[in-house]
């Protein structure tokens, strides 16, 4: 929650953990699919064929709501300006013409996308990242909207893209849709721009450097923000020896921090 926080320079005041994975429940749950299918897509497993979420989060905002953050990661991707409604296979068109019965309802239906067409063919939602993040903004709508069907159940959404800032492929490049980069195109299509956010990678870093210095500090009481997970996997995490600190010392707790830090800086 205080990385959360940090880089999102929010106030959620608490965390649920998430019944999506029976297997692994934990704060965090990565490669999240819907339980049902909401985008009239072919499948609702892991990978395949279908709208997911590299990492979610389900957080308690200040109003004592339910906002679940969904986070993209691009790290080492580059830009793409393919249009995938015009998709051929086979000398067809028929993977574009899938995807716009998929999602043409559902874009026009949107609370969140902004410009409404009788036909998006060749629009905005179907180029490159662009239209990742349109599934993504379709998936939060509908989890949101059909939250009873679903095991993760919120009441708003916060779409977070990690992105570096030496990725200048992606952040810098130009879609000829719009002539504007990934940010300026994506944040004039949306009606309430407070829901999305791109973040640097870096940022998650300092995120922790800050926190380690609060515990070091006595700012924070470490027993505060290193907790238990219920049920782990041994070998699912860098991160589990670290969670699961049982009775460690504030000592322990300051070192195990430093050597991940080490470690994410020399990663990423």
């Amino acid at each position: 929650m205080y990385i959360l926080n940090f880089i999102t320079n929010r106030k959620f005041i608490d965390l649920f953990t998430l019944d999506n994975d029976k297997y692994n429940k934990a704060y965090i749950s990565f490669e999240v699919s819907s339980d049902k299918d909401h985008l009239n897509e072919i499948s609702t497993n892991r990978g395949e064929l279908n709208t997911s979420i590299d990492a979610v989060f389900l957080a308690e905002d200040e109003n004592h709501k339910k906002c679940m953050v969904i986070i993209e990661w691009k790290y080492t991707e580059k830009y793409s300006n393919e249009d995938e409604s015009i998709k051929i296979e086979n000398g067809i068109h028929k993977k574009g013409e899938e995807r716009l019965n998929r999602y043409t309802s559902l874009i026009t239906n949107s609370k969140q996308l902004k410009y409404k067409h009788s036909n998006y063919k060749s629009s905005v939602y179907f180029y490159g990242e662009l239209y990742q993040l349109t599934r993504q903004t379709l998936w939060a709508e509908q989890m949101i909207e059909n939250k009873d069907d679903e095991s993760i159940k919120a009441d708003d959404f916060l779409h977070l893209a990690v992105i570096s800032n030496k990725n200048k492929s992606m952040l810098s490049s130009v879609y000829k849709i719009s002539n504007m980069n990934l940010e300026d195109t994506w944040r004039n299509v949306l009606n309430d721009n407070s829901k999305f956010m791109i973040i640097d990678n870096k940022k998650i870093i300092e995120a922790l450097e800050t926190l380690l210095q609060s515990i070091e500090c006595d700012d924070i009481n470490y027993k505060d923000v290193v907790f238990d997970i219920e049920n782990p996997k041994p070998h699912s995490s860098v991160l589990v020896h670290i969670l699961r600190h049982a009775e460690k010392s504030k000592t322990n707790i300051i070192n195990e921090l430093t050597d991940f830090l080490t470690y994410l800086k020399t990663r990423y």
